[in-house]
């Protein structure tokens, strides 16, 4: 296979968006640190509107990849919602 200018381009640009990409993904990890240092332990109470959004983006995206003890509050409230 030949490798065209436009594919070393197209392979450039998909480099950058994903290190683009990775530095947002980094600010929110540590963005959930600081706030998980804040809150202490506590859990969070969420509203039925922000738990139904958060248990739809789970079915979207495979729940299974994302370490459970990183959000377990979410975890609890999404599960006893399904149980309804």
């Amino acid at each position: 296979m030949k490798v065209t200018p436009f594919h070393l381009l197209v392979a450039m640009l998909a480099g950058w968006l994903n290190s683009e990409q990775q530095k947002v993904i980094d600010y929110l990890n540590q963005e959930n640190r600081v706030l998980r240092k804040r809150l202490g332990g506590r859990c969070i109470r969420f509203s039925e509107g922000l738990t139904r959004d958060a248990r739809d983006d789970a079915r979207a995206v495979n729940r299974h990849t994302c370490a459970p003890a990183q959000r377990p509050c979410l975890d609890q409230e999404i599960s006893r919602d399904l149980e309804r």
